[in-house]
């Protein structure tokens, strides 16, 4: 069982720095691969480290995050740690509203400098120039940076972190118009990692595989940080190589014997829409992919687990998870080694403060849902009325979470900080749902997005199936 043995996210680096036999192996693309074990990424880390404080950037200066390249983002992530830096990692995109949310971030923070691919940062200077953000423009030209890969050779010096001081900024990756930084400490991440390496039994012959992209709290916490805090091999996959090339998601697996993947929900859909007459692939060593971040289809996992049965791919591989960055990543799963459950439920009868009413698949007003299992080390969840108060099982309500994982608010935001805590402590999750009877929470949807039409409930996950 892992247990928070670490206080900081740089003990771990530290520890890890022993390692030289396992580490991380970069895809770039089906045949070229860069494989850094935990000792070089804490050498080259130390490298870029001392770069950043000879061009002056302090402890607790925030540093935008807008780096495409998965080896380049994870030494500049490890490199700010090391210092005592704020990492905050946004999403890349190339239409405007992107570029635009960088901005709006930009504003956010106290005293920021941005590091970028050069195609990155010169899109974001044009941007600026074009739309009139000349402040920006001029603060980009003083205070961004475009990382290489390449060796840096300066002296570095460690930041000794306290366990509650901040680690790095978790900006959503949904909200371009009003984003809200989740303030995540060390304690938070060192606590929720050892609670996902022990719901997913991570043992020292594991390894992971992620396409996520790092900017996301899936892809840099769930399939980064567990991986390295529970010291075992990962493979990083661009994100924009698996859309390209979906299959060479599980072509990876086979070929590295990854044993824990993880995929949102759209993944599988776009997955199985590549997948032809492929290889003789033996996918029978995966032993869980975590589903979740976005609204789970029961019957898309029951057809991705059919068409990968040809490949040994066990039924109880796919495992639903629930997890927000306000809960640093994870908040519930399901139990290994079981087959997932669905859940369908009567579409009339899924209104805040009334009882699930579970109906056949076949009826016509059936919505279908997945139990995502129950709360994780050190975390607690209670689903409340709009009192704040909780409810029985089997009532819908808010979902509201607690704990060692969780965070205490929003970044220079009090005023999102104050709506989103109850007055005894919890945070709340935006999110919908009810405890089963067999105590497994389900998630029916944001409490924002639920469409009226004609009297009838519209669910988003209706629409997007």
């Amino acid at each position: 069982m892992y247990t928070s043995q670490f206080q900081t996210l740089v003990d771990v680096i530290r520890e890890r720095s022993n390692i030289s036999d396992r580490g991380i192996r970069f895809i770039e693309s089906d045949k070229n691969e860069t494989v850094v074990s935990y000792r070089q990424l804490f050498e080259e880390a130390q490298g870029y480290l001392g770069y950043l404080q000879h061009i002056g950037i302090q402890p607790k200066q925030e540093i935008v995050f807008q780096i495409q390249e998965n080896k380049s983002f994870v030494v500049a992530f490890w490199a700010c740690i090391l210092g005592g830096m704020i990492p905050v990692p946004v999403s890349i995109g190339e239409d405007d509203d992107h570029k635009l949310k960088v901005w709006r971030i930009w504003n956010i923070l106290n005293h920021p400098f941005l590091i970028a691919s050069e195609k990155v940062l010169d899109k974001i200077k044009k941007y600026a120039a074009e739309h009139d953000l000349q402040d920006f423009h001029h603060q980009l030209n003083e205070k961004s940076d475009i990382i290489q890969d390449q060796t840096y050779d300066y002296p570095a010096s460690f930041y000794e972190p306290g366990a509650n001081e901040l680690a790095f900024i978790q900006f959503s990756s949904g909200s371009t118009g009003d984003p809200k930084g989740v303030m995540l400490t060390h304690h938070n991440l060192i606590h929720n990692t050892c609670a996902i390496g022990n719901a997913l039994a991570v043992h020292s012959r594991d390894s992971f595989l992620s396409w996520m992209p790092l900017t996301h709290d899936m892809g840099l916490i769930a399939c980064h940080l567990v991986p390295f805090i529970t010291g075992i091999n990962q493979n990083l996959m661009p994100t924009e190589l698996f859309i390209r090339r979906p299959i060479l998601w599980m072509k990876k697996a086979h070929e590295h014997k990854a044993s824990i993947l993880s995929s949102p929900n759209f993944g599988y859909n776009y997955f199985l829409k590549f997948l032809k007459n492929e290889p003789d692939w033996d996918l029978s060593h995966i032993k869980v992919i975590a589903n979740g971040a976005e609204p789970i289809l029961p019957e898309l996992c029951d057809e991705f687990l059919k068409r990968c049965a040809a490949f040994n791919l066990k039924r109880s591989a796919i495992l639903n998870v629930y997890g927000l960055a306000e809960a640093s990543v994870g908040a519930a799963f399901s139990k290994l080694g079981k087959e997932f459950v669905p859940v369908y439920l009567h579409r009339d009868h899924l209104n805040l403060g009334e009882r699930a009413v579970n109906v056949s698949k076949e009826d016509q007003n059936c919505a279908s849902f997945v139990e995502v299992g129950r709360p994780i080390d050190y975390c607690q969840l209670r689903i409340s009325d709009e009192a704040n108060e909780r409810v029985e099982d089997g009532i819908i309500g808010h979902i509201q979470i607690k704990g060692d994982n969780v965070t205490q608010g929003y970044y220079n935001n009090p005023e999102s900080t104050e709506k989103a805590l109850t007055s005894d402590g919890w945070v709340k999750t935006g999110d919908l749902g009810f405890i089963s009877e067999s105590g497994n929470l389900v998630v029916t949807g944001r409490e924002k997005d639920i469409i009226f039409v004609n009297g009838k409930n519209i669910y988003p996950h209706d629409i997007e199936r």
